[in-house]
């Protein structure tokens, strides 16, 4: 039984818990590799069309498995990147005993800091707005930062990253493709078909022993898109033995960090619109990349206008000065002169108010 065959068996989550795919593959990279992307769209028409491809067995270096787990962050930024999230992939690489890029060794991850600080906005809603609003806006704000499926505490992948080649190319052609499959395809079209009818592992991937593996697609966009029909054939001659790949279908299949792009922290701070001082390396503050994600849904509760500032009333005795009761008014421009004329007149007022008593008392 190989390595792979073994890993089938595992392949739970152990991270933290029990379209533009070229963002995060870049173009350079696949051209100086010689590989391309395994597409499968459907019929001119929408309608069903079947694809059909062999499975390849990872590079001797990397993790003998089906397929890498990928948890990407869709529409970063006013760009709308794509990008594979630091901190989960660090984990992926570590878990698989694969080393880890140099830009994601920190795996400190901006989008997933913000997605953390709305999250907890969106508990304290609780208190402040109906079950409606809250939902609302915790799909609107926090679901689109996601780089997984499920639940935080135990978070799926959004794609896996697979090495196959086209079943219907010529026997004898190199042709290596990525296949950036979704969580449908490979849980229901690999994982559910590594298994026989008596509950025994097949490795799909075993070059001497090959399958082809089939389904079908239909629609286009991604609510409308559907996957159906999977399935996975032995490949064998007519004498009902296996066919064995050719050593040239898989012997040059990359490693999965030599295909993947990875941008480090600074980077994607820079993609989400936050500015970074790059002599001093401080960043502005996180309320700015709250501020371009959040939507209000307190815009109705405006500030009530603050109070106009006014000069508390000033105690005078005859043969003292005036005292205020807190001082000056803040911005009060009066000159010294114009007060000296109303303590004098307010004195002289008081004065007279004091003479009027006397003569009545009398």
């Amino acid at each position: 039984m190989s390595r792979r065959t073994r890993n089938v068996t595992g392949e739970e989550n152990t991270y933290g818990g029990t379209q533009g795919e070229t963002y995060y593959v870049g173009e350079d990279k696949q051209k100086e590799l010689g590989v391309s992307m395994f597409t499968c769209p459907a019929e001119q028409d929408l309608s069903e069309k079947l694809h059909e491809y062999f499975l390849l067995p990872a590079h001797k270096d990397d993790s003998d498995r089906f397929a890498l787990d990928l948890f990407i962050h869709y529409n970063v930024g006013v760009n709308k990147d794509n990008i594979l999230c630091p901190k989960y992939m660090k984990q992926v690489f570590e878990t698989y005993g694969i080393d880890v890029p140099k830009e994601i060794k920190d795996g400190k991850c901006p989008v997933c800091e913000l997605e953390s600080k709305l999250q907890d906005k969106s508990e304290k809603m609780k208190l402040t707005h109906t079950k409606e609003e809250k939902d609302a806006w915790w799909k609107d704000n926090v679901a689109p930062l996601r780089a997984y499926y499920g639940k935080s505490y135990s978070p799926e992948p959004n794609r896996y990253l697979a090495w196959v080649r086209p079943a219907l190319n010529e026997m004898d052609e190199k042709d290596i493709q990525f296949f950036l499959m979704s969580t449908g395809v490979y849980k229901e079209g690999v994982l559910a078909k590594s298994r026989n009818r008596r509950n025994e592992v097949i490795d799909l991937a075993d070059p001497d022993n090959p399958y082809i593996l089939y389904f079908k697609r239909k629609g286009k966009d991604q609510i409308d898109t559907k996957y159906s029909g999977y399935g996975a054939d032995a490949y064998k001659d007519d004498a009902g033995e296996f066919i064995p790949m050719y050593d040239s279908w898989f012997e040059d299949v990359p490693r999965y960090t030599d295909i993947l792009n990875f941008k480090t922290y600074v980077e994607i701070k820079e993609l989400m619109g936050v500015c970074v001082v790059s002599d001093s390396k401080k960043e502005t503050n996180d309320n700015e990349v709250e501020t371009f994600f959040e939507n209000d849904l307190n815009k109705e509760k405006e500030e009530a206008p603050a109070p106009p500032s006014r000069r508390r009333r000033q105690i005078i005795t005859p043969d003292e000065e005036p005292i205020s009761t807190d001082g000056e008014a803040e911005g009060d421009d009066t000159s010294t002169e114009d007060r000296q004329k109303d303590v004098d007149e307010i004195k002289s007022r008081v004065a007279a108010k004091r003479g009027r008593r006397v003569s009545i008392e009398k």
